[in-house]
């Protein structure tokens, strides 16, 4: 156990300096670490959280499908997707095949405080928010955890069952969720 009960989570937040009606918060009830986390090299960044008790879903709390492979179409974010190659003229020698980059254009980009963020495409989460820009620069792209690298070990680990592609329905019963290893 990694400081479990340290941890809280906060579903159905749009501000989560606000009291919002719509928040639960619950302490984590058990943490799992990739047992190949790398914290110098960024590498791995990635753990599964175990809520103690079942979560009730609502129109501000609602699961999220997993990407359980890389798409042969090109998908459309709001922040554009940078090859890692690109990216790696950016972070050099700490990006590898379990990450992507989005573009940091317009300040649209990860900040301070958002690891481990989703992000989502069509429904699917196919990343983590693991890190970018210490200064939140402008033009410096953010760097998510490649959901479907880890889906092999995010099975074993919550003992999802696969139905029609999606995770989420034995998850409930287990209450894990997705985060980095910060």
């Amino acid at each position: 156990m990694h400081k479990a009960k340290l941890v809280e989570v906060v579903l159905g937040a749009h501000d989560i300096r606000k009291n919002e009606t719509s928040q639960f918060h619950v302490t984590c009830e058990d943490i799992t670490v990739h047992p190949e986390w790398n914290y110098q090299k960024l590498e791995n960044d990635i753990a599964l959280i175990k809520l103690p008790q079942p979560v009730t879903l609502n129109k501000y709390i609602s699961p999220v499908s997993l990407a359980t492979s890389v798409s042969n179409v090109l998908n459309q974010v709001n922040v554009p997707i940078l090859e890692n190659e690109r990216c790696k003229s950016f972070y050099e020698d700490i990006i590898n095949n379990s990450h992507i980059c989005t573009s940091g254009v317009e300040l649209k980009g990860g900040c301070n405080g958002d690891s481990g963020g989703p992000l989502v495409v069509d429904g699917h989460q196919v990343g983590i928010v693991s890190f970018g820009s210490n200064r939140c620069t402008k033009g410096y792209p953010t760097v998510f955890t490649r959901v479907t690298e880890f889906a092999d070990w995010i099975s074993k680990n919550s003992n999802c069952l696969e139905v029609e592609g999606r995770c989420f329905e034995h998850l409930l019963k287990h209450i894990w969720l997705l985060l980095v290893g910060s």
